[in-house]
């Protein structure tokens, strides 16, 4: 199912057909140094995490992490959307891409089409959280109006995390 589109892209519910786009990205190195090890090493822990994780997202809050796609060609890029963590008091965005996706803007994009429609349901305030390390992951952020707020360390994490705040309080929908 079809949730946004933008100019150039597409984000849209996971489902069974994505298994081996869920497997490449969340064991691209890129991902599992600046976001973490998903637990999905295999192409059968792709299909348990999509039927398990999101799309019982999609399920039980009527939001989760979306497919993002190329609307020129289809092309799976990454994953955009919305969260819903242990330790934090607020939905967070959160987003992944493939090296394909990467450098274009795609991000960004998709991240600010996210608060969009979060903001257009009555979402808000929308947090992040962040590696500080990850400086292309803080710089879209800032491009998307969040600011660095504190460090935390979430339940069962064994790494702090930046939390990002929205740098205006108040939501608004840019498109």
């Amino acid at each position: 199912m079809r949730i946004i589109e933008t100019e150039r892209l597409t984000l849209r519910e996971i489902d069974e057909t994505d298994a081996v786009f869920v497997h490449e990205l969340l064991t691209d190195a890129d991902f599992v140094a600046m976001i973490g090890n998903r637990g999905v090493a295999t192409l059968e822990d792709a299909e348990r995490a999509i039927d398990e994780k999101y799309r019982a997202a999609y399920a039980e809050h009527g939001f989760g992490m979306w497919l993002v796609e190329s609307r020129a060609d289809g092309t799976k890029l990454g994953m955009a959307g919305l969260v819903r963590r242990d330790g934090l008091d607020h939905v967070d965005v959160g987003y992944g891409f493939l090296p394909v996706g990467r450098g274009r803007g795609y991000a960004t994009e998709a991240v600010r089409a996210v608060l969009d429609w979060a903001a257009a349901r009555g979402i808000a305030p929308v947090v992040a959280i962040v590696n500080e390390e990850n400086a292309p992951s803080r710089a879209i952020l800032g491009r998307c109006g969040l600011v660095p707020d504190r460090t935390l360390r979430l339940p069962g994490a064994t790494r702090d995390v930046m939390l990002y705040i929205p740098a205006d309080p108040t939501p608004k929908v840019t498109a």
